[in-house]
């Protein structure tokens, strides 16, 4: 079956088991039309899509459209690993598309605003298995994000990263469900 997300009155995005049956479909229906289509990934999350958000990521007054597909979530940790499509121009015949992982997504921890700064920022978080990062601790695991802006149709990489060791009172603030998240954990 086809499942919709309406963005605006005739804005939505839909996602589908393709005919081959091994994937799934993201497409994008404006006034009634397909006007593009992504393939995804068949996973135990092809009935939903994740998240949506119409935000002006680059500041330059057109909305971007970006699309969060769930592709898997873990036990134990309980991490997700989710798919991202930055959709510029998604009216136009000329868009553009950004598409990229992180683990983690989070609606208000992802693409967030900065404290004093300006503009949309998008923290792309991954789970670290190291000693690297903490050598007097030795090996454990850490959230790691890395800072982007979009700009020009593309992603462009911006100083600082932030890192956070999982130890309990961690994992309480994550089961807790702090709003924010993940950019709320490293605060």
């Amino acid at each position: 079956g086809t499942i919709c997300t309406e963005v605006a009155s005739d804005i939505h995005v839909c996602k589908a088991k393709a005919q081959t049956g091994v994937s799934c479909d993201l497409f994008l229906v404006v006034s009634g039309d397909v006007v593009a289509r992504w393939p995804g990934r068949l996973t135990m999350f092809a009935d939903q899509i994740h998240d949506v958000v119409l935000a002006d990521l680059d500041v330059d007054g057109r909305a971007e459209l970006v699309i969060v597909d769930r592709l898997a979530g873990s036990n134990g940790l309980v991490a997700t690993w989710d798919e991202l499509f930055i959709v510029s121009g998604y009216a136009s015949p000329n868009r553009s598309v950004v598409r990229f992982r992180v683990n983690e997504y989070g609606k208000d921890g992802t693409v967030v605003r900065r404290p004093g700064r300006t503009g949309w920022w998008i923290l792309a978080t991954e789970w670290d298995w190291s000693s690297i990062l903490d050598p007097q601790r030795g090996n454990g695991a850490y959230a790691v994000g890395r800072w982007f802006r979009f700009a020009g149709s593309r992603l462009v990489s911006q100083p600082g990263i932030l890192a956070r060791r999982y130890l309990s009172s961690f994992a309480v603030a994550r089961a807790d469900g702090v709003p924010g998240g993940p950019y709320a954990w490293f605060l």
